[in-house]
């Protein structure tokens, strides 16, 4: 799980890496009675396997086997119970298991050697009780030392990279209201969201808020199971969207989802309540669908009770993860979408849609054309020319191989700017391309100025991705859409085309064809660009800022009047 304290204006520094989890708090002596109870249940384990393997095999096959499963169920369940599912670190677990299970398997015999070398005249089976006693108190008790300050040991390190932008009149947030960002990068729509709702707390209210984002499914704390499942997002997505498309819907239904969601509880949960406690949070902003019902459950299980809101980042189509009874606020961005909140029991539906929120370099709208000009200038981009940008989110899917090479073997007249986003192998094999286009191809990766790339551009070609077609229509530049991804991007286009900011795309031909025409009709252009400048919502963030803070007021009065309820009763 990665945490990042940050600063609002700093926000586009936020380091997936940067802040670790910090050690729950719980004391020695709690943790040392739960070793002692799981202790008790191991040792009842331990007779059962070996009752059970004495059918089959010797005593000695028996012990052992029974001595290393039990030795493994031992370590989990500390892991589990003991230590409340801290971190697994590979290495230092199977060292410790192989030492646990050689001590335990020898540990007697070998105490026994040494006792009887030690008393002359004999030992008397008191004494080797004793000895053995006390051998196993003292082994079980140097275990859990080294479970809890080795092999558990939780990181409190902090990543000085991604802390250098904080606020020094305001270090680590001491005295400001924390708002915790739920999020997760699996396509760059969560994040972009959460960065925009933290800027606009910053500006909106200066020296009130400061933001903690927080990735439990991808971060580098995240549980390998969940960041291994969920990195497979992207590849997906890129090679093999109709497996993607299955998996969405399935999961989607309503008997899928009975089981995903106390499976993901089962996975955040722990690490969730103990970033409540750590930070005190006045609100929690779900801005990822998996983390509505986690929020829910680890509130529940919490010391700490802040508000919960959740902004859902799709537009058109959502998945059914998005909506819970127990939030204090849902924001959804499209008439479309509120409607499916009330349809599915959603809590609190704010009553009108807001839009995607965009980060604040999109608000500023579109440049007037001697700045568009200076612009294209310095990002190398060719001024005067027809500039179309082709993008397929921050995943860079397999589309945009395509898209480019269409264009720019079809359209001489037409510059393009590809921005292949986290795809690095489609970065370079379109860098490949760019030398014999003669300056007409300009090739990038992941950016952070993408609104300076937008403006550059007369059009946009790109997949129906919610958080491009809010950052386009916020500057006022217009959409091809020749795909989507299917599941969450269903529906996406034929709102953008409805409100005339975009057109479709079917094929290759039309792709050249509806370029090259918009490219000759001054007029259709200007019309697009009036549409998707209606369409754009570039303040989005700024009302769901003043969302936020209402519901941190609202928490800090409930706050203030619990502890006057405690005491009247």
């Amino acid at each position: 799980m990665s945490v990042t304290i940050v600063d609002g204006a700093a926000v586009d520094s936020i380091s997936p890496q940067g802040y670790r989890r910090g050690h729950q708090q719980h004391s020695v002596l709690v943790q040392l009675v739960r070793f002692v109870l799981v202790g008790g249940l191991i040792a009842t384990l331990n007779t059962v396997i070996f009752l059970v393997a004495r059918v089959w095999w010797d005593a000695l096959p028996a012990n052992l086997v029974a001595v290393i499963l039990s030795t493994a169920a031992s370590t989990e369940l500390n892991r589990r119970f003991t230590f409340r599912g801290a971190r697994v670190r590979g290495r230092r677990l199977h060292a410790q298991t192989g030492i646990a299970v050689l001590c335990y398997a020898f540990s007697s015999s070998a105490v026994l050697l040494v006792l009887h070398l030690l008393v002359t005249g004999g030992t008397t089976p008191a004494q080797e009780s004793v000895a053995v006693s006390m051998a196993g108190v003292l082994a079980a008790l140097g275990r859990f030392l080294v479970l809890r300050n080795w092999v558990f040991r939780r990181s409190e390190a902090v990543d000085v990279g991604a802390l250098q932008n904080v606020d020094v009149r305001h270090p680590n947030g001491v005295g400001l209201d924390r708002v915790l960002f739920l999020t997760a990068d699996t396509g760059g729509g969560h994040r972009a969201a959460a960065e925009a709702i933290s800027q606009a707390l910053h500006s909106r209210y200066p020296g009130r808020f400061v933001a903690v984002v927080c990735d439990p499914l991808t971060g580098s704390e995240a549980h390998r199971l969940l960041r291994r499942l969920c990195r497979w997002y992207g590849p997906l997505t890129r090679g093999a969207p109709w497996l993607w498309s299955v998996i969405f819907h399935v999961t989607n239904a309503p008997v899928t989802l009975w089981i995903m969601r106390p499976l993901v509880r089962w996975l955040v949960v722990v690490p969730l309540v103990a970033a409540l406690d750590r930070h005190r949070p006045r609100v929690v902003v779900s801005a990822h669908p998996l983390m509505v019902d986690a929020a829910v459950a680890a509130r529940r299980r919490s010391e700490h009770h802040p508000s919960l809101v959740t902004v859902v980042t799709d537009l058109a189509t959502a998945h059914r993860t998005w909506w819970h009874s127990q939030v204090d606020r849902t924001v959804t961005p499209s008439d479309e979408l509120l409607r499916a909140a009330r349809r599915a029991g959603a809590a609190n539906v704010h009553g009108h849609p807001l839009g995607i929120p965009v980060r604040e370099q999109f608000r500023s709208g579109s440049p007037p054309s001697e700045d568009k000009a200076t612009l294209q200038a310095m990002l190398g981009v060719r001024p005067g020319r027809f500039v179309v940008l082709v993008t397929a989110g921050a995943e860079g899917g397999r589309g945009l191989e395509v898209w480019v090479r269409t264009i720019v073997s079809g359209l001489p007249e037409v510059d393009v700017v590809a921005v292949c986003g986290r795809n690095e192998s489609l970065r370079a094999e379109l860098c490949e391309l760019a030398a014999p286009a003669g300056g007409r191809l300009l090739v990038t990766g992941y950016v952070d100025t993408m609104s300076d790339w937008i403006r550059c551009a007369d059009l946009v070609v790109t997949k129906a991705g919610p958080s491009i077609i809010a950052e386009a229509t916020s500057v006022g530049v217009p959409l091809l859409l020749p795909s989507h991804i299917p599941g969450q991007e269903r529906g996406n286009a034929d709102i953008t085309v409805a409100a005339g900011a975009a057109r479709r795309v079917r094929g290759r031909r039309h792709l050249i064809r509806q370029i090259d025409a918009l490219r000759q009709d001054a007029a259709a252009m200007a019309d697009m660009r009036a549409a998707a400048t209606r369409f754009g919502r570039p303040h989005a963030a700024i009302r769901m800022a003043e969302l936020v803070a209402d519901a941190a007021s609202t928490n800090a009065d409930a706050s203030a009047i619990a502890p006057l309820r405690k005491k009247a009763r």
